[in-house]
């Protein structure tokens, strides 16, 4: 199924990356992996928007020898 961002989380996309132009971005991600896909998870697109599945997660690389320290903004719980 092809899918996109939330637009939310598209809007964050770019407020972050606008923020921190040269921030490492290798873990960055927003469709989960074989195990998100076997659990519930807002990386799923389980929401579909005009035959378009919609990720409500992404992950942003915790990289705060570039400036972009990710773990204080959205610690997990």
């Amino acid at each position: 199924m092809a899918w996109r961002l939330a637009k939310s989380i598209k809007t964050l996309l770019d407020q972050v990356n606008a923020e921190n132009p040269h921030r490492r971005k290798d873990s960055d991600g927003g469709i989960g992996n074989a195990e998100h896909a076997a659990r519930n998870s807002d990386h799923n697109p389980y929401i579909v928007v005009k035959g378009q599945g919609v990720v409500r997660a992404f992950d942003f690389t915790h990289a705060p020898e570039t400036g972009s320290a990710a773990a204080p903004a959205a610690p997990h719980s």
